[in-house]
């Protein structure tokens, strides 16, 4: 028997389907005017959109609002694929362009995931090797 996931954020919860990364769930507060702001949760054992309360409390009512749950994560979709930084930057990447269409913050975005783009590794570096004891 599944269990229903509760909603993370006392919003409302919408869907988007991308034609790369499936069907996204994400929480909106679009009843003001202003530069849009995306709230990202972490990526590790136990993520949730419930992460961007405080801020998404914060700003909503001052400025649009919209908080992404990444493949995987949440009431997004999950399907047997691999799971990689790719991904989640294809997920964000249009999230923005067909969901919030931000045309001034446009080149913010681009600038910011150009600097990303040599900060992710698909097999991150080690300091340090097993060292048996």
């Amino acid at each position: 028997m599944a269990t229903t996931l509760p909603h993370a954020l006392d919003a409302a919860l919408s869907d988007w389907q991308s034609s790369c990364c499936g069907r996204l769930a994400y929480y909106a507060d679009s009843s003001s005017d202003g530069t849009p702001l995306l709230l990202l949760h972490s990526i590790n054992a136990a993520p949730s959109a419930y992460e961007m309360k405080p801020l998404f409390e914060h700003y909503r009512g001052r400025r649009p609002v919209y908080v992404l749950e990444l493949p995987g994560f949440g009431h997004s979709e999950r399907r047997d694929r691999r799971y990689d930084a790719q991904l989640f930057a294809d997920a964000i990447r249009g999230f923005v362009d067909e969901v919030i269409q931000p045309r001034s913050t446009r080149v913010r975005v681009s600038r910011a995931f150009a600097s990303l783009r040599g900060k992710t590794t698909t097999r991150p570096w080690k300091k340090h090797d097993n060292i048996p004891l």
